[in-house]
Parts: C-alpha cells; sequence; structure tokens
C-alpha cells in the first residue's frame, strides 16, 4: 500500500509539473481574499489507480505557510463535492503562487510560480485528511 502511494504521489507530481493545460479552470476568491485559477481533472496512474488532481495558480506572493495550508483548505472545499461524487478516494491538490523573490529552477531558469503539495484522502469515517507533502 505504502509503495503504492507513493507512486501515486510521483506520479501525480509528474503529471502536475508538466501539464500545463487542465480541464474546467475557474477563478475563485478564497476566505484569505487571494483570488486564483482552479483546475481539475482524474488522473489514472500506471498502476490503474484513479486520482483526483487539483492545482490552484494566484498571482498573490506568500509569505507564511500557515496560509498556505488556511487557503488548501478553502480549495479542497471547492473541488471536494467532484472527488466525492466520482467517488475517489485519493486526491492531490498543488498550491501554486508567485514567489516575493526570484527563484530559479535546476537550469539556472527563472520561475514564474514555486507551490506546495497536498494530498487528501478519504477516511473510513467519510472525513477528508489533508497533508502537505514534504
Amino acid at each position: 500500500m505504502k509503495s503504492a502511494r507513493l507512486l501515486i504521489l510521483f506520479t501525480g507530481f509528474l503529471i502536475l509539473t508538466n501539464c500545463g493545460s487542465f480541464q474546467g479552470q475557474k477563478t475563485i476568491e478564497l476566505k484569505s481574499g487571494r483570488n486564483g485559477t482552479i483546475s481539475s481533472e482524474f488522473q489514472t496512474t500506471e498502476t490503474g489507480d484513479r486520482i483526483f488532481v487539483v492545482d490552484f495558480t494566484s498571482s498573490s506572493p506568500m509569505r507564511k505557510e500557515a496560509e498556505v495550508e488556511k487557503d488548501v483548505l478553502d480549495i479542497w472545499e471547492v473541488a471536494r463535492g467532484e472527488a466525492e461524487r466520482a467517488e475517489t478516494e485519493e486526491a492531490l491538490i498543488k498550491y501554486r503562487f508567485k514567489p516575493e523573490a526570484p527563484v530559479k529552477d535546476e537550469h539556472g531558469h527563472e520561475e514564474d510560480f514555486v507551490g506546495l503539495l497536498f494530498t487528501a484522502d478519504l477516511m473510513e469515517n467519510g472525513r477528508w485528511t489533508i497533508k502537505r507533502v514534504d
């Protein structure tokens, strides 16, 4: 189970970093007042598992990790219904924002956005747990 989960996370991360266009994009305003674009889609991993992928992008810079975590909970509130209708038990949430200072990738190119990755897992009691992927 753990190796399958790691494979799902790795596959999801590759999808999120390499895929520039998602279906169903819309602009939302979070409780924090930040606006951003949210998009989502279902992906099937190499092992045949189906995961829900949510991508949120905001042009507002982020200063505190606690703010990101609150925003991710708001984003999940918007996206959760679609995951539940599809009876999905796992999701990846990518939160991307403009860096305050320039950030360079491994090739020395300046990145427009940086991001954090979170997982959402449906527990047996019907509640979702959301955790940051380190």
